[in-house]
């Protein structure tokens, strides 16, 4: 999961979902890294291919990873029961599609705006609960070290 704070109000065209309005303020994003950490390293590029949805994000200026969540779950945990699981325990949705395309099961993967980064933390500590896992909450300078066995 990444932790997104969007630092101005703006409208942008985000793929096939047309253009899109963001409020200031943070937000969650849920994906899969089932190839490893270098999703992870691509989605806090500002440089690249605009492939996926979270991408027309992550490439503004005004929008930032302040954090990543790693949760180590089991094949048959996709990120569209995480989703679910923050959802029921409080995540606003209010972008319907967003990073979803491809998956029947969620509305959405991009959670927010939050009230408070409080609130983001209470919701993680819930969704801990509910997983019965842990989750490292890592800086994203951890993955832009040259050395890739970091993390």
């Amino acid at each position: 999961m990444l932790q997104l704070r969007i630092k101005t109000p703006f409208r942008a065209r985000i793929g096939s979902l047309g253009v899109i309005g963001f409020r200031k303020g943070l937000y969650l994003y849920v994906g899969s890294a089932k190839r490893g950490y270098s999703r992870v390293r691509r989605h806090l590029s500002k440089e690249k291919k605009l492939r996926w949805h979270i991408d027309y994000l992550t490439i503004r200026s005004d929008v930032e990873v302040e954090k990543v969540y790693l949760v180590e779950v089991e094949e048959d945990v996709g990120e569209n029961n995480i989703v679910s699981l923050l959802i029921k325990e409080g995540a606003p949705v209010t972008i319907k599609g967003f990073g979803s395309s491809d998956d029947k099961f969620s509305q959405t993967h991009l959670l927010g705006p939050f009230k408070s980064e409080e609130e983001i933390n209470r919701i993680i500590l819930r969704l801990i609960d509910g997983l019965k896992k842990p989750i490292v909450e890592l800086s994203p300078r951890a993955f832009c070290s040259a050395d890739k066995d970091l993390v």
